[in-house]
């Protein structure tokens, strides 16, 4: 964990994935909508000395609905999109692999969970 930051920063680095997110969710070539974000952790509830170790997300993506045949060229193309070294299952899981590579650019100070 890096160093702790005021928790005001964490809420403006929480701002900003909603920014992108709505962002994202807007592009019209993407077989996956970013459906919600939960926002936990200290950045949430406070520390007694206002500050955090990170931004505690977990972000819900799926799949948009729309006919399988749209669906199916998006996802394909998608996944010709994914990293050269990237096995097949890690093709599959490109769509929402990317969306939560582009959030968590915004700051190193992001710390994703998953939603399980």
């Amino acid at each position: 964990m890096g160093a702790r930051f005021p928790r005001e920063e964490g809420r403006r680095i929480v701002q900003e994935v909603v920014k992108l997110a709505g962002a994202i969710n807007r592009e019209p070539g993407r077989s996956r909508r970013i459906k919600e974000i939960r926002l936990f952790g200290s950045v949430l509830t406070g520390s007694d000395d206002e500050t955090a170790g990170d931004v505690d997300l977990v972000v819900l993506v799926e799949r948009r609905l729309l006919p399988k045949e749209i669906l199916g060229q998006l996802e394909q193309a998608e996944r010709q999109s994914a990293p050269a070294h990237f096995d097949h299952v890690d093709q599959i899981h490109w769509p929402r692999t990317q969306i939560l590579r582009q959030l968590k650019s915004i700051s190193r100070k992001i710390s994703l969970h998953g939603n399980e």
